[in-house]
Protein backbone atom coordinates (compact mmCIF):
# COMPACT_ATOMS: atom_id res chain seq x y z
CA UNK A 1 0.00 0.00 0.00
CA UNK A 2 1.19 3.54 -0.68
CA UNK A 3 -0.05 7.05 -0.18
CA UNK A 4 0.27 10.06 -2.45
CA UNK A 5 0.38 13.49 -0.89
CA UNK A 6 -0.33 16.35 -3.30
CA UNK A 7 1.15 19.50 -1.81
CA UNK A 8 3.27 22.19 -3.38
CA UNK A 9 6.91 21.55 -2.65
CA UNK A 10 10.02 23.62 -2.94
CA UNK A 11 11.82 24.19 -6.21
CA UNK A 12 14.92 22.05 -6.75
CA UNK A 13 17.89 22.37 -9.03
CA UNK A 14 19.88 19.51 -10.49
CA UNK A 15 22.20 18.79 -13.35
CA UNK A 16 20.37 17.67 -16.46
CA UNK A 17 22.19 14.33 -16.45
CA UNK A 18 21.95 13.58 -12.70
CA UNK A 19 19.29 12.34 -10.31
CA UNK A 20 20.62 13.74 -7.03
CA UNK A 21 18.58 16.80 -6.06
CA UNK A 22 19.69 19.78 -4.03
CA UNK A 23 17.91 21.28 -1.04
CA UNK A 24 14.50 22.80 -1.78
CA UNK A 25 14.29 26.50 -2.62
CA UNK A 26 11.21 28.46 -1.50
CA UNK A 27 10.57 30.20 -4.83
CA UNK A 28 11.28 29.78 -8.52
CA UNK A 29 13.44 32.92 -8.43
CA UNK A 30 15.63 31.46 -5.67
CA UNK A 31 16.04 28.20 -7.60
CA UNK A 32 16.84 30.10 -10.79
CA UNK A 33 19.51 32.13 -8.95
CA UNK A 34 21.06 28.89 -7.69
CA UNK A 35 21.01 27.35 -11.18
CA UNK A 36 22.72 30.44 -12.60
CA UNK A 37 25.30 30.33 -9.82
CA UNK A 38 26.04 26.68 -10.62
CA UNK A 39 26.33 27.41 -14.35
CA UNK A 40 28.88 30.08 -13.46
CA UNK A 41 30.89 27.52 -11.48
CA UNK A 42 30.42 24.64 -13.95
CA UNK A 43 29.85 26.14 -17.42
CA UNK A 44 30.02 22.73 -19.13
CA UNK A 45 26.75 21.65 -17.46
CA UNK A 46 23.13 22.69 -17.74
CA UNK A 47 20.74 22.63 -14.79
CA UNK A 48 17.05 21.86 -14.47
CA UNK A 49 14.71 23.74 -12.13
CA UNK A 50 11.87 21.43 -11.10
CA UNK A 51 8.96 21.76 -8.69
CA UNK A 52 7.75 18.85 -6.62
CA UNK A 53 4.00 18.45 -7.07
CA UNK A 54 3.46 15.11 -5.32
CA UNK A 55 5.35 12.49 -3.34
CA UNK A 56 4.46 8.79 -3.12
CA UNK A 57 5.61 7.00 0.01
CA UNK A 58 4.74 3.92 2.01
CA UNK A 59 2.16 4.07 4.78
CA UNK A 60 -1.23 5.56 5.44
CA UNK A 61 -2.06 9.17 6.01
Amino acid sequence: MSVTIREPGGYRVHKADAVRLTKPHPTFAAAEREAKRLVGLYPDHSYIVAQEVARVMPGER
